[in-house]
């Protein structure tokens, strides 16, 4: 199980503070989350939330529908004063860092074919597809959300024929502004979309237990990020082009 700091969102790794900071509470699940990334789940799902821990619902539509996490809140300080975690360096663990797998990648594009095997059921506008509808693939996979001139804009949810899913916005066909991308083998991704591209801050999380939360770049990680090793080391600094560019390794003490 990866080392994470019981301070900070377990999503954008802010340190959580009782006057710009606060922490919420997942009433179902029990995981907590910042009150800026609670907001970006919030867009997404309807009058619920998908926890991307363990991706069970909470239901509510603002931020007044849960709980500030007292808890942590009181735990603060004396949490802060115990002992700091040591900081060690070294080359051979950034050499561990895992890519984005392809199958992301797989997925960037999935247009109409309007081939008659293809099934459409919804709105729409000026002899094209406008509006809210569900298209069914041929090839496998089905769309439900809206459209805005035959190809896929605003919210919308795809499932593909493996059963991965991504939930969250689009825009003239390609996947940009906030999303949510779950592979069948359990990995995921969650936070913002650019031309069919993870970009700007966002988080992976991979079947071994490690996880990269930071920033992206078209589709790699590049900017400031932090990766957390399945083995409880972790690596925060700058990326280039999905590579670490000075290593920065150091052991978290669970407190």
């Amino acid at each position: 199980m990866t080392s994470q700091n019981p301070l900070a969102c377990y999503l954008c790794l802010e340190e959580y503070n009782p006057q710009s900071h606060i922490t919420y509470l997942l009433h179902e699940c029990g995981h907590s989350y910042c009150s800026e990334c609670l907001k970006s789940l919030l867009s997404i799902y309807e009058n619920r939330v998908i926890c991307p821990q363990c991706r069970k619902p909470s239901y509510g539509s603002k931020l007044s529908d849960f709980s500030i996490n007292l808890e942590i809140l009181h735990s603060l300080d004396r949490l802060k004063d115990q002992a700091q975690p040591t900081i060690i360096t070294s080359n051979s663990d950034c050499a561990l860092v895992k890519q984005v797998p392809f199958l992301v990648e797989h997925y960037y594009h999935l247009e109409p074919h309007w081939s008659n095997q293809d099934v459409y059921k919804g709105e729409w506008k000026n002899g094209n597809l406008n509006g809210f509808g569900e298209y069914h693939f041929a090839m496998g996979g089905v769309y439900k959300g809206n459209w805005k001139d035959g190809l896929m804009h605003g919210k919308g949810e795809c499932c593909y024929k493996d059963n991965s899913t991504y939930k969250g916005e689009w825009n003239l066909g390609k996947k940009e502004g906030y999303g949510e991308f779950y592979s069948f083998n359990g990995e995921c991704y969650v936070g913002n979309w650019k031309n069919g591209h993870p970009d700007g801050k966002g988080g992976y999380f991979y079947s071994d237990g490690s996880r990269y939360v930071g920033e992206w770049r078209e589709g790699k990680k590049h900017g400031y990020g932090t990766y957390f090793f399945s083995n409880g080391k972790i690596f925060s600094g700058e990326w280039r082009d999905g590579l670490p560019v000075q290593s920065e390794t150091q052991n978290l003490k669970l407190l």
